[in-house]
């Protein structure tokens, strides 16, 4: 449920074209990517069925392309903002995977 506020939330910020649209979209990538990861990992078992996790897996590659690629002039996310991003987004998938069960 996460990812998909996350998701609401990015896209949001881009319909609003808000600043913070790079950022919030590098976040939602970044836990999308990660559940699959830790999922195929082994690490804990995702809640999302197959098909969600795909299609979730390939919105994040284009919010990893929107984010990254100044496509709508809002200003590139800077390094600091990826690795906050990165690590914002790592936190999320842990703490509902990890210490809520």
């Amino acid at each position: 449920m996460a990812i998909s506020i996350e998701l609401l939330i990015a896209g949001y910020y881009l319909f609003k074209k808000h600043l913070k649209t790079n950022f919030a979209l590098a976040v939602f990538a970044f836990t999308a990517l990660l559940d699959s990861l830790f999922s195929s990992t082994g690490l804990f078992t995702s809640l999302l069925p197959l098909n969600a996790t795909i299609i979730l897996v390939g919105c994040a590659l284009v919010s990893f392309w929107l984010s990254f690629s100044h496509t709508f002039a809002l200003g590139r996310i800077s390094m600091v903002g990826a690795f906050g991003s990165f690590i914002l987004g790592t936190t999320v998938e842990l703490f509902f995977n990890l210490w809520t069960v």
